[in-house]
């Protein structure tokens, strides 16, 4: 019974060990090169070994083993094999760093194209569009993408018709149409649509040129006024009594008086505007670069009152305001207006008054040139009492002015050979010599019209503000003209302008060289003629 029970467990031993995986050697039976990996308790089925595979090798080296074990080296390469790094043993194996691409160690999904998939670095790959769908304005057709994937491929396909062109200067304008036929090379826009200051007489759609009174500084890429003086604002055209309702042409009577070159752009529109808002009304000349304090105190009458009224203002967070210069006075009147003579909608506050400048009469003391803003005129007068002091009788009101000093004097002159003079400043070229006689209005735009001094045919009688730059106020007594390069010879006398008085249309304004006034007087009357273009 012994033997029986012995029997049995013996059997049970060796089922036992054939279901773990046993064999018919021991689990040291693998003797011909020992692996590094194992050890006593080491049961699976097979070792990977490193005995290059001999011919006695008892192991049964499987693919895809999943033990744990360390993959190993397999000596018997078959041709579409790689070495080492396998773990399934397919005959081809993926490359180390995972893509479908061939050779290892470019450790990135590389793109292909052709393959209909935008991969990394490719625009498109395969299939069409259209120029509507990219945004590029519009074509017939559509298109393909490019055979390297690198874009679409529509060099030509896509245009912008009328394409508005753009960055055209103030004061500038187009010389073409404005706008340009585009079309797309793959890349860009073409012709490009940017505006181009067309010096040269270009075609460009694009060019531009600058206004009549302007002209193009390259530096700054602007235009810049090529005429630095104000128009009057007189825009009506008159006979020899009154406003007529269309103004003579070249071959009519009157024809050269100052609405007729007013609107041949000779002189720069005024550009001033009111300036407002909940707290301050500051009014703007851009062309002059004064600000002015909108509101006009006509009962001050103390000269000191008046100075320290400006002096002390601190308006709209300046407080650098002051009194004007006659000069400058001058840059507000509107000539084609009376009571006042100024832009009732910018100057709200003015009243016909007379109103102080700062510049004092070179010859009379304590006196100070004034404007009369009722019709515009220029006069002098002894200024209202200061402390201690019973002279003066004057009463005015008084405009408080802020910005560098504006002077519009001709006070750069180039004395020409051929009976000329040159006013840089004002870009103006004058008659160096006045008329031999003296002449009626009528007889002063037609002595202007017909000359050829120097050979130029586009003389004019001056307008009020063109003639006045050449009044020097600081001069001496008597000859308020200025330097005008060595000629002493000139008669100190009123001059004609080509500008009527608006509120009287029988009379004209008129420069005195020898008082330093601005009146008017009967176009009848007889004065001297100086002539500028």
């Amino acid at each position: 019974m012994g033997k029986i029970i012995k029997f049995s467990a013996m059997l049970l031993l060796l089922l036992s060990f054939a279901a773990c995986g046993g064999g018919s050697g021991s689990p040291y039976d693998d003797y011909d090169t020992p692996d590094s990996d194992q050890k006593p308790s080491d049961t699976d089925k097979t070792e990977p070994d490193s005995d290059n595979g001999g011919a006695g090798d008892n192991d049964s080296d499987e693919p895809g083993e999943s033990d744990g074990d360390e993959p190993e080296t397999d000596p018997d390469l078959e041709p579409d094999e790689e070495p080492d790094g396998e773990t399934d043993g397919d005959p081809v194996e993926p490359d180390a760093d995972g893509d479908s691409v061939q050779p290892d160690g470019d450790e990135t999904n590389a793109e292909i194209c052709g393959n209909g998939i935008v991969d990394a670095g490719e625009v498109c790959d395969g299939g069409t569009t259209t120029c509507e769908e990219l945004d590029l304005g519009y074509g017939t057709a559509a298109f393909g993408c490019k055979s390297d994937c690198s874009g679409w491929d529509n060099a030509g396909a896509c245009i912008r018709p009328n394409e508005q062109c753009r960055g055209l200067p103030e004061n500038g304008h187009w010389t073409g149409t404005g706008t340009v036929n585009q079309t797309w090379d793959g890349a860009a826009w073409q012709p490009p649509n940017s505006a181009y200051h067309n010096e040269n007489g270009s075609d460009n759609p694009c060019g531009f040129e600058c206004d009549l009174t302007y002209e193009w500084d390259f530096g700054e890429w602007l235009c810049k006024p090529s005429v630095t003086l104000l128009c009057t604002g007189q825009l009506d055209c008159y006979n020899d009594t009154e406003m007529v309702p269309m103004c003579p042409t070249d071959s009519q009577s009157f024809f050269g008086q100052d609405a007729n070159y007013t609107v041949e752009s000779q002189c720069i529109l005024p550009q001033i505007a009111l300036r407002e808002n909940s707290y301050v009304s500051i009014i703007e000349d851009s062309v002059t670069g004064l600000q002015w304090y909108e509101y006009m105190p006509i009962d001050w009458n103390s000269y000191i009152d008046i100075r320290n009224l400006c002096d002390n203002l601190e308006y709209g967070g300046f407080n650098d305001w002051r009194m004007p210069t006659i000069y400058e006075l001058h840059t507000i009147f509107n000539y084609g207006k009376h009571d006042p003579a100024v832009t009732k909608s910018v100057f709200k506050n003015i009243v016909s008054n007379k109103i102080w400048s700062k510049t004092a009469h070179p010859a009379i003391e304590k006196t100070l040139w004034i404007v009369d803003t009722e019709f515009g005129y220029t006069d002098y007068q002894k200024r209202a009492p200061d402390t201690g002091d019973p002279e003066g009788t004057g009463l005015g009101g008084v405009l408080c002015v802020r910005g560098d000093e504006y002077k519009f004097t001709a006070d750069s002159i180039e004395l020409l050979n051929d009976g000329t003079f040159y006013d840089t400043r004002n870009l103006r070229m004058w008659h160096a010599a006045a008329s031999d006689e003296v002449k009626t209005w009528t007889e002063a735009l037609s002595y202007c019209e017909n000359s050829t001094l120097g050979g130029h045919d586009n003389w004019r009688l001056p307008n009020v503000t063109e003639l006045m730059s050449l009044i020097d106020y600081n001069a001496a007594p008597d000859n308020f003209l200025a330097d005008l390069g060595g000629d002493s010879t000139s008669p100190k006398e009123p001059f004609w302008t080509s500008t009527t008085f608006e509120a009287y249309p029988q009379n004209a304004w008129y420069v005195g060289f020898d008082d330093g006034l601005v009146m008017s007087a009967a176009k009848i009357a007889q004065l001297r003629v100086r002539c500028v273009r």
